[in-house]
């Protein structure tokens, strides 16, 4: 979980993937993304894993540009989560 997540957020490397009609860049923080929307859609999203996803999004090291994506993707698990953070005091 950590892994996937800590990926979403920094990894921006991918590759070229042939596709029917069109060839298309996949990056690895898009998979990682996939994969944990795959992970929360088979056994839900815990309080563990909003511990995670919070800490690495609170990271000082973390793009904001990566964290708002990962988090829109995720929005149905972490929209709760989210409100959270916007009311918190703490930037």
């Amino acid at each position: 979980m950590e892994r996937l997540v800590r990926t979403a957020l920094h990894d921006r490397g991918g590759e070229m993937v042939e596709g029917g009609f069109v060839d298309r860049w996949e990056s690895n923080a898009s998979r990682a993304i996939e994969s944990l929307q795959e992970i929360f859609g088979r056994r839900g999203f815990s309080d563990a894993d909003a511990a995670v996803v919070r800490a690495a999004v609170r990271d000082a090291n973390a793009p904001a540009d990566a964290a708002v994506a990962l988090l829109r993707e995720l929005g149905e698990w972490t929209r709760p989560m989210v409100e959270a953070l916007l009311d918190d005091a703490l930037p």
